[in-house]
């Protein structure tokens, strides 16, 4: 799989050459720099589809997740806030919304955006192990069972499903409480 990524790579830097107002093209080199955890090259992509395509919201989904991972909260929350408005019922736009609160210390509006993805997906891994995170950073083992429970009924092999089980089971928090704190964005 690795081989593939630079001619994937390449070829999507050449669609955006060859077709310099596609705002798909930008907006999936976006998409690939992403994976790849290149985010400032992403904002870039995402900044110049909606430059093509103001109205273009994975473009605008993807620019507020990509400065939620350079932790460019303020900006975040400036490019997703108006998703709110048009996109309230999307589980993405609720999850990563709730991520801007948590991240800037606003556990209650985080953990009322993370149920409201849930009452739109219940099935939404991401927002399950958050909602269990937020639980075990306050010891609150009960509710960190029942979503983690849940989320393993989903996918019992995602590694922060197994690692919140595994504290869950053994009732006592290990010398982790920060990463608690973090939230686990998909």
């Amino acid at each position: 799989m690795a081989g593939l990524v630079e001619p994937a790579l390449k070829w999507l830097w050449a669609s955006v050459e060859k077709h310099p107002t596609d705002a798909v093209a930008y907006c999936q080199l976006g998409d690939a720099l992403h994976c790849h955890r290149q985010h400032e090259q992403a904002v870039r992509m995402y900044e110049k589809a909606l430059e093509f395509c103001q109205d273009y919201d994975h473009a605008r989904l993807n620019l507020g997740v990509q400065y939620l991972a350079l932790d460019r909260l303020d900006k975040a929350n400036e490019i997703l806030a108006p998703l709110m408005g048009t996109r309230g019922d999307d589980p993405m736009v609720l999850i990563n919304m709730a991520l801007v609160h948590q991240q800037k210390g606003d556990r209650q509006a985080a953990k009322e955006l993370f149920l409201q993805a849930l009452a739109a997906d219940p099935t939404n891994v991401s927002a399950l192990v958050n909602v269990g995170r937020m639980a075990l950073a306050v010891g609150d083992f009960d509710e960190a069972n029942v979503a983690f429970t849940t989320a393993s009924s989903i996918d019992a092999t995602d590694p922060d499903v197994v690692a919140g089980l595994a504290i869950c089971q053994r009732g006592t928090l290990p010398e982790i409480r920060d990463t608690l704190e973090s939230p686990a964005g998909r």
